[in-house]
């Protein structure tokens, strides 16, 4: 397989969530967004590199990242993507050569958001706010 044409499965070691944004009311019409879980595909993580911006007192880090994943038609840069206790900002998204076989996804890290888990006493499963397993 020439290069850029495929993905390697052994490449697709780490699972990855894609969310996308949800819009609910409460019973008096207020709006509150958040996220539900789309689908779960495997691919891979590279870190770009990272950046500090200092604004007033406050540091801000951010990584870029580039991900891998095989072609996914319903990925838009309105999502994000979960890899364990890390959320992903999608910035841009290319269908190598056009293919419909991998993506390549540019995406951003809040070095400093990460998702708050939680150990289930019950299952001694680590779950995200919404109840969601981190590991599986």
């Amino acid at each position: 397989m020439s290069k850029g044409h495929g993905i390697q499965a052994g490449k697709l070691r780490h699972r990855l969530t894609i969310q996308q944004r949800v819009e609910s009311r409460d019973e008096i019409g207020g709006v509150a967004f958040n996220w539900s879980d789309l689908v779960t595909r495997f691919g891979s993580i590279v870190a770009a590199k990272g950046s500090e911006i200092t604004s007033g007192d406050q540091q801000d880090g951010r990584q870029s990242s580039e991900i891998r994943i095989r072609y996914y038609d319903q990925l838009d840069s309105t999502m994000r993507i979960i890899h364990k206790t890390k959320i992903f900002n999608i910035v841009s998204i290319i269908d190598i050569d056009e293919r419909n076989k991998v993506m390549t996804i540019a995406a951003t890290q809040d070095t400093n958001k990460l998702i708050t888990f939680w150990l289930d006493d019950e299952s001694n499963d680590l779950t995200d706010d919404l109840g969601n397993p981190l590991f599986n």
